[in-house]
């Protein structure tokens, strides 16, 4: 089988992270769900705040780790963003009894990889620091600390989206 398709960037701002929200928001619509991956601060909730605002959200995404749950009302449908970091395991997920909500929600998930087997059909973002991009090793830069992207596409939806989202991430870069 082959791989699935996938895109790396570097993103060394904010304004560059959002660069890549607003093109994955172009593509999204009720039923879609994204898995987050990354570290600690490492730009998961940033990313989600810049999605929710791309898909026209009034209130901010701040991250739901202690309510492990937040909806946001968009002009493209109800975002459902969760944080399952300190869940134990699928079960515990399964038990917080939203899996109604999916088919009609684009849902976003931070630490995705946990509950990733329960959604085939899937566009991860992992977000990890770029120790080699440049102002790497500014301790004071925070949010804008230089952090690498990878876009993966799991599932035929988000398999036959990929050549866009590619399209528009290249053609945003030009």
């Amino acid at each position: 089988m082959t791989p699935p398709p996938a895109i790396q960037l570097h993103a060394a701002t904010v304004a560059e992270t959002g660069r890549v929200a607003r093109a994955v928001a172009a593509l999204l619509r009720p039923g879609d769900a994204l898995l987050l991956e990354g570290g600690l601060a490492s730009g998961k909730t940033c990313f989600t705040t810049l999605l929710a605002r791309a898909l026209g959200a009034e209130d901010a995404a701040a991250s739901p780790t202690y309510g492990l749950a937040r909806f946001h009302e968009t002009r493209a449908g109800r975002l459902l963003h969760m944080d399952v970091y300190r869940l134990r395991g699928r079960a515990e997920f399964h038990d917080l009894g939203l899996e109604a909500y999916f088919p009609a929600c684009i849902t976003v998930i931070e630490w995705g990889g946990l509950v990733a087997p329960d959604f085939p059909e899937h566009l991860s973002v992992a977000f990890a620091f770029d120790p080699d991009a440049p102002g790497a090793d500014d301790e004071e830069a925070g949010e804008e600390s230089p952090r690498l992207l990878t876009l993966t596409a799991h599932g035929p939806r988000w398999r036959a989206a990929f050549p866009r989202l590619r399209q528009a991430l290249e053609g945003e870069a030009a």
